[in-house]
């Protein structure tokens, strides 16, 4: 529909990659309570500047990953204009650049016995933009659009054209061609056809992994409803999802 293809066009979807690096054993202090730390630099500086990175161990462990405290991971996280620019440099350089960035960071925390930062024993780059099937990785709402309407529009489902009751009651369980005056979408329709779910179609959590999962339930809801209406007890509407998840 073109409503659907508007909405479409008029949110963004942009970049966010990740470097994950994976050492030897944990060099870096503890931080109480967190497992997020940063370096906050120029712009010219390495890895585009100012910098998030996880603690991959703590955070796994705070969410229930038992045994998983001393997993020494860290993990880089970059947006904006620097994460488009990563996907055209090669492992050897991002590498070079995140370690070059690590060691600034914590050598001058490291008691002089140490050995200093090792170099790390695996890691993985994330380049979405570069994959065929994803090109990018999020949704984002642009200045002055309204992101709660939009999500609304692209999660809409396309529904039966055909009149599910009279259809199967006058033709013997096969469809009719006639359609109604609306658009060719019968007035009574309810039963959807194409079912849309991911973080771009949720108007509460948007360009989150969660608003994904979410949304994927909200779509298996508003089916089941549709499949067998007298079996269920409430009519679909999004609040009811969200509230119950």
């Amino acid at each position: 529909p073109k409503y659907k293809r508007e909405s479409i066009n008029t949110i963004g979807f942009g970049h966010y990659n990740k470097i994950a690096l994976a050492f030897p054993y944990r060099f870096w202090d503890e931080l109480p309570g967190d497992d997020f730390w940063g370096v906050a630099a120029s712009p010219k500086d390495r890895l585009g500047g100012s910098i998030l990175a996880v603690d991959l161990g703590k955070a796994h462990m705070k969410s229930g990953g038992v045994g998983a405290k001393d997993v020494p991971i860290i993990l880089m996280i970059f947006g904006g204009s620097y994460a488009k620019n990563m996907e055209s440099m090669s492992d050897e350089e991002l590498i070079g650049e995140a370690m070059e960035v690590v060691r600034n960071a914590w050598e001058g925390k490291m008691n002089k016995q140490d050995d200093g930062v090792p170099d790390p024993v695996d890691f993985v780059v994330t380049r979405w933009g570069e994959d065929r099937y994803a090109r990018g990785s999020f949704s984002y709402v642009k200045p002055n659009i309204d992101g709660f309407v939009e999500a609304l529009k692209i999660a809409r489902p396309i529904f039966d054209p055909y009149d599910p009751v009279s259809s199967l009651s006058s033709n013997k369980g096969k469809r009719s061609s006639q359609r109604t005056k609306k658009g060719g979408v019968s007035a009574e329709s309810n039963r959807p056809m194409i079912l849309f779910a991911g973080e771009h179609t949720s108007s509460v959590y948007p360009s989150t992994i969660h608003g994904a999962y979410v949304s994927g339930i909200r779509e298996a809801t508003r089916l089941d409803l549709s499949l067998e209406p007298a079996m269920n007890s409430y009519e679909f509407d999004n609040k009811t999802v969200y509230d119950r998840t």
